[in-house]
């Protein structure tokens, strides 16, 4: 923590939206190794983390072992991809050659990772894990010459299934269990389409 908080001192742009860490913010403390870190915050607070723990891990990592440099890379791509999309926030589309690199970092980042989460899994330490958003920031990798990846990212959606939820809840009285995903699919679409047509007559942007 000293480190970390030694870092947002010296880089006052970032800002420190992690004011008050703790051990429970990453991990059990009563249990340390019993399940894989998960740093608990809003998508702009962890953005912010990134530059922080790398600065922090290069400092204090083994040079010689190739996991640590691997992972510290990892962190370097993370906060690049960040870098580029926080740039071209409003674009529609990446710059070429802001796409490409994009495009390199997410599919080195997603490589690393699934080492290093190969590699200390091995030894039973639960450190790493490969989950559906590494899976999904390489599609946002593969559609971002066509589309900006703030556009398809699904930070903006971390509420979607509760939405879900609740419109399926709303098909389900009287309705068994196929007739109830039958209606809760037409009014998904049917939702969609109204949203569309909002794009489309310019009453939403």
């Amino acid at each position: 923590m000293t480190m970390l908080n030694e870092w947002w001192t010296t880089n006052p742009s970032i800002g420190q939206h992690h004011g008050h860490l703790t051990l429970n913010m990453f991990c059990n403390s009563a249990d340390l190794h019993g399940t894989v870190p998960k740093l608990k915050g809003r998508a702009i607070e962890v953005r912010n983390m990134v530059p922080a723990l790398a600065s922090v891990w290069a400092r204090v990592m083994d040079a010689t072992l190739p996991e640590h440099l691997a992972i510290l890379e990892g962190m370097k791509n993370s906060s690049l991809m960040d870098d580029i999309l926080h740039t071209h926030h409003d674009a529609d589309v990446l710059p070429t050659a802001d796409c490409d690199k994009f495009v390199a970092a997410s599919w080195q980042y997603a490589r690393l990772q699934s080492a290093v989460a190969d590699h200390y899994n091995k030894e039973g330490f639960l450190l790493f894990d490969v989950t559906i958003k590494t899976h999904w920031t390489c599609h946002c990798a593969m559609e971002a010459p066509f589309l900006n990846p703030r556009l398809s990212w699904n930070y903006s959606g971390e509420d979607f299934m509760g939405h879900c939820r609740w419109l399926h809840q709303s098909c389900s009285k009287g309705n068994d269990g196929p007739e109830s995903v039958n209606k809760f699919a037409a009014k998904y679409c049917r939702g969609l389409q109204m949203i569309f047509e909002q794009f489309e007559n310019g009453t939403r942007l």
